[in-house]
């Protein structure tokens, strides 16, 4: 997670540079942006009384050095780029998959617990059930005698 969050505070500083950056291009003068060459003179001076920002050279040499180096970003072998994107999409894909294969087993697992515990509950009831009739019959011999159904006695 640490990780993540570095990356993204990255992203969020690049991403304040480059609206920065934009602002100070944007800000130039009108002039500046369509004619290749102006004169440092009263250009200059207008445009600061109109609320432009002064031009400095320094600062557009070296955003036009940044600028050259941005192609060098592009992967040289693009369709390898695309192959190895496609590989590793893939490989979250079979992670995510296999993720949810484990819950499901997961939850198969738990509901095969609860489905024992309820089966034995009800075993368990069936059997106080026959053991409380059975207790019953077993009440009704001391208080009658011998069970009437036992086979060779005749009963008058």
């Amino acid at each position: 997670i640490a990780s993540l969050t570095a990356r993204a505070n990255a992203i969020k500083m690049l991403h304040t540079r480059i609206q920065l950056l934009r602002s100070y291009l944007t800000s130039l003068p009108p002039s500046y942006l369509t004619t290749p060459s102006v004169s440092n003179g009263t250009n200059d001076d207008d445009a600061v009384a109109s609320g432009r920002t002064e031009i400095n050279h320094p600062i557009l040499r070296s955003i036009q050095a940044l600028v050259n180096r941005l192609p060098l970003l592009v992967p040289s072998d693009r369709a390898a780029f695309e192959q190895e994107s496609l590989s590793e999409k893939n490989d979250v894909t079979l992670v995510e998959l296999l993720g949810d294969i484990t819950q499901g087993t997961k939850n198969l697992r738990e509901m095969g617990r609860k489905f024992g515990i309820v089966g034995d509950a009800k075993q368990q009831g069936r059997r106080g059930v026959m053991r409380s009739m059975g207790s019953v019959y077993e009440d009704s011999d001391e208080l009658f005698g011998a069970h009437p159904m036992q086979m060779g006695q005749h009963y008058e």
